[in-house]
């Protein structure tokens, strides 16, 4: 054990060279730097100044003598040409109107996101009517701020589920759904900037109108849009266990499947339904195949329309005209999942791992080739994820397989860093359109905000366990990888801390558990990781990750005084305390249960032809 740990230690930056640890913004200035104590989190300076900390062994220091004059010459140079274009007469002039004409299209263009889709771009200017004040037992929300939340949920929500049928005054939707509108209202009123006390009003009716619509048979898509959208973005939860998606995702299908969306025998609707309703109906059964694959990918439980997957593209060429590029790529994406999951539980993993592997690989390469090149941002992140989650299988099974005296194959590796570089692709995306810092995106054009489904959230966190993962299990990874793997933490840590909303919400449930095991990786042994020889490995980066954990809190007792430990020092047996005043007791009671895609394999081919289980009926390992 001891020769193990000193192996592993081996590619670790040499604790004597305390400058190699500072960030490169302090050591530019020649300043002292906390950040390899205060680990995963930005050193004081970068936090104060709110810029990105970051490692680098090769940083050199850019001289700035005489910059202040270069800066303010260039500066004079052009005020000169500013100046001089100002006086010289035009060629051509073309008349005022044209130009306020041009300059107005351009903000309207921009007002919304082009990924939104024709849902937006086609409503009429009767929807952007104030609508009359609405009631929710003794909640009022007068019409100005029913019309704020809805355009704040076309801005920011409907881009990630174009099925909603919302090109029509505010005041039909009430009329056709009330429990729409409401839900609609609730998910928009949550992180809205001005809006959010009306969340917190609302949340308590809300449950209590909803649970009648439970209660009673659903025979309106309305109802249905209303459940998928609660699984994209659930009420925020003490514990994971909690949170009803898993039931709303089963709910949902289930009345797509007993209406027959799909068009197949029509009986959610009279035979003399217009066209118009058909196309909705159509629309809505692609949106519970899209959210219940891509939940069931989040929470490791089997697709539950694997079954009518086949129907997929007849359906969707039917409705193709009045679908996204984006939304359209996002069903590619989740037919995939369910080939993928097909594929890896009807076969023996462990005897083909690397068949199977590279012939799912080859499939994600050719999907992505077909999608268009100028789709959405969002839709790479999805095929990142899709491929993060495949390059997992071969490193988290190579923990078991791997011994002292047998070396990894050079295949082995090759997955391992190709998932590496996936994860770095996922963060530095995530980090751009959430850090501050970026000036070159306005709000309207960042792809990943705090209004985004739950899933992106699933997605972050999987690709920082990553990291953790390969530093745990690569006892040989080199000093630039482990560098480049603890920059990525960084972010990570980071981007979870400006998603938070404060107290223990899931950001910073997250946020803590990715700091203690950045701080204890190199304690793991991998040997103590695998499975016992009647189980099958560990096949999510998360859960390893967890294992780490309840092994963590198990050591010894919990420190009285707060202690940072240096990642560079071999010293990990004392406890860390956790920003905010975090307790280690937190930690089994929400993080624990957590999974990813293709969990438990041995067991998960029979799910296909049984009733599906909810995530309370899994083992829960903290006992």
């Amino acid at each position: 054990m001891e020769e193990q740990l000193q192996r592993r230690s081996a590619g670790k930056l040499p604790s004597s060279k305390r400058s190699s640890m500072a960030c490169t913004t302090c050591r530019q200035v020649k300043l002292r730097c906390d950040a390899t104590n205060r680990f995963p989190a930005p050193c004081t300076r970068c936090a104060k100044k709110r810029i990105n900390c970051k490692f680098d062994p090769s940083f050199k220091r850019t001289a700035v003598r005489g910059s202040l004059d270069k800066v303010m010459e260039e500066n004079k140079r052009l005020r000169n040409l500013v100046h001089a274009s100002e006086t010289t007469p035009l060629e051509r002039h073309e008349p005022l109107e044209r130009h306020d004409a041009a300059g107005l299209s351009t903000v309207s263009d921009n007002l919304y996101p082009s990924s939104i889709g024709p849902a937006v771009s086609s409503l009429g200017e009767e929807s952007w009517q104030v609508p009359t004040s609405k009631e929710l037992e003794d909640v009022r929300v007068d019409g100005i701020t029913v019309q704020s939340l809805f355009e704040h949920f076309l801005r920011h929500y409907l881009g990630h589920f174009p099925v909603l049928n919302l090109q029509k005054p505010i005041d039909s939707i009430y009329n056709d759904s009330p429990v729409l509108f409401w839900t609609v209202i609730i998910i928009s009123a949550r992180k809205h900037p001005i809006h959010s006390e009306q969340f917190k009003q609302l949340l308590i009716p809300f449950k209590r109108m909803f649970s009648g619509y439970l209660l009673n048979s659903i025979c309106s898509i309305y109802t249905i849009q209303a459940l998928l959208l609660l699984c994209l973005w659930p009420f925020p939860v003490n514990r994971q266990r909690e949170d009803p998606s898993w039931e709303y995702c089963g709910m949902a299908v289930a009345a797509t499947l007993k209406l027959t969306l799909d068009d197949t025998q029509r009986i959610w609707a009279s035979n003399d339904v217009s066209v118009e309703n058909v196309a909705w109906g159509l629309k809505t059964w692609l949106g519970c195949f899209f959210v219940s694959t891509n939940l069931a990918a989040a929470l490791a439980l089997p697709p539950p329309m694997s079954s009518v997957a086949h129907l997929v593209p007849g359906i969707r060429d039917r409705v193709r005209s009045s679908l996204s590029d984006e939304f359209l790529a996002q069903l590619e994406i989740q037919s995939y999942a369910i080939r993928a999951a097909a594929v890896l539980t009807n076969q023996n993993f462990n005897g083909l791992q690397r068949s199977l592997t590279e012939i799912l690989e080859d499939d994600l390469d050719t999907l992505e080739t077909r999608i268009p090149t100028q789709t959405h941002l969002r839709v790479h992140i999805g095929i990142l994820a899709a491929r993060l989650r495949l390059c997992a299988i071969p490193m988290l099974s190579g923990v078991s397989s791997t011994t002292e005296e047998q070396g990894l194959d050079t295949w082995s590796r090759a997955v391992w860093y190709k998932g590496f570089h996936t994860s770095i692709q996922l963060v530095n995306l995530f980090a751009a359109s959430t850090l501050p810092g970026d000036t070159s995106l306005n709000e309207d054009q960042k792809v990943i905000t705090i209004y985004c489904p739950k899933n992106y959230f699933y997605i972050l966190v999987t690709a920082g366990m990553y990291f953790i993962n390969l530093l745990a299990i690569d006892g040989d990874i080199s000093t630039n990888n482990r560098v480049l793997a603890q920059n990525h933490i960084k972010m990570v840590y980071e981007i979870l801390g400006h998603w938070s909303r404060g107290g223990r919400d899931e950001m910073s449930r997250a946020a803590a558990v990715i700091d203690l095991l950045s701080r204890h990786v190199d304690a793991q042994d991998p040997s103590k990781l695998q499975e016992t020889s009647n189980t099958m490995p560990t096949t999510s980066v998360i859960t390893n990750g967890l294992k780490m954990v309840d092994k963590l809190r198990n050591r010894g007792p919990k420190p009285t005084s707060r202690l940072r430990i240096d990642i560079s020092s071999p010293q990990v047996s004392d406890w860390p305390d956790f920003p905010g005043g975090f307790e280690q007791d937190f930690l089994g009671d929400d993080l624990l249960e957590w999974n990813t895609l293709f969990a438990n394999m041995d067991g998960i081919t029979s799910l296909f032809h049984t009733p599906l289980p909810t995530p309370g009926d899994k083992p829960d390992m903290n006992t």
